[in-house]
C-alpha cells in the first residue's frame, strides 16, 4: 500500500512537531484570547491563499471544507459548552474568540497531512484514501487536545478519559472529518474539480 515508506515516517514526523507547536502556542497565549484570535485570523487568511488561490490557481474545495468543519464545530462547541461537558478556562464568553479561526485552520492542516501521506501510496483508491484520512483524523486532533488540555486550555467533564480526552472525542472528531471529506468527494466529482485527497 505504501510506496515510499521512508517518506511516509517523515511526513508523519513532521506533522508532530507542527501539531505540538501549535498546541503550546495556543495553551501560552489562550488567556489573551484577543490576541491569539487575530493571530490565528492572519494565519487563516494566509494559509486560505496559499492552498487555494496562489499561483493563479483557484481550489475553492479548501475555503468549502474550511467552512464545513468551523460551521459543524461550532455547533458541537456550542452545544458542548451549554450541556457542561466542557468548559473553557480564563474567558469571559462561553466560547473564546479564537475558537472560529482553530476550527478553521484544523481542515487545512489535516488536510496537508492526508495530501502528503496519499502521495506516498502506491494505489491510491478510495478505499486506501478513507484509511488514511480515518487514521489521521484519530490521532492528531486528540493529540492536539491532549496538549492543550495540559496546558489548561479547557477540560473535559465527560468521563472514560486518556490523558484529559474522552475516548467519545476519539470517535466523534474522525466521524465528522470522514462526513465532511465524503462531502467533498461528491462535490469534486459532481463539479468535476481535481484534488489529490477527494478525487476517488
Amino acid at each position: 500500500m505504501i510506496l515510499d515508506k521512508k517518506k511516509f515516517g517523515i511526513e508523519l514526523i513532521k506533522a508532530t512537531l507542527k501539531i505540538t507547536i501549535a498546541g503550546v502556542v495556543l495553551g501560552l497565549l489562550h488567556e489573551r484570547h484577543i490576541l491569539l484570535a487575530f493571530l490565528l485570523a492572519a494565519r487563516t487568511i494566509q494559509v486560505t491563499y496559499n492552498l487555494s488561490f496562489n499561483n493563479g490557481s483557484k481550489n475553492w474545495i479548501i475555503p468549502i471544507g474550511m467552512l464545513f468543519t468551523a460551521i459543524s464545530g461550532l455547533i458541537i462547541e456550542y452545544i458542548g459548552v451549554t450541556y457542561n461537558l466542557w468548559e473553557y478556562h480564563n474567558i469571559d464568553p462561553i466560547l473564546p474568540y479564537w475558537l472560529p479561526f482553530a476550527w478553521l485552520l484544523s481542515f487545512p492542516f489535516i488536510y496537508k497531512i492526508e495530501k502528503n501521506l496519499i502521495q506516498t501510496l502506491s494505489h491510491k483508491t478510495l478505499k486506501n484514501k478513507l484509511i488514511i484520512i480515518g487514521l489521521i483524523s484519530f490521532v492528531f486532533p486528540a493529540f492536539g487536545e491532549m496538549i492543550t488540555i495540559a496546558l489548561g486550555v479547557w477540560t473535559y467533564y465527560v468521563p472514560y478519559q486518556l490523558l484529559g480526552v474522552p475516548f467519545l472525542a476519539f470517535l466523534v472528531l474522525p466521524l465528522l472529518h470522514i462526513c465532511i471529506n465524503l462531502a467533498l468527494f461528491k462535490i469534486c466529482k459532481k463539479r468535476n474539480i481535481t484534488d489529490l485527497v477527494f478525487n476517488s
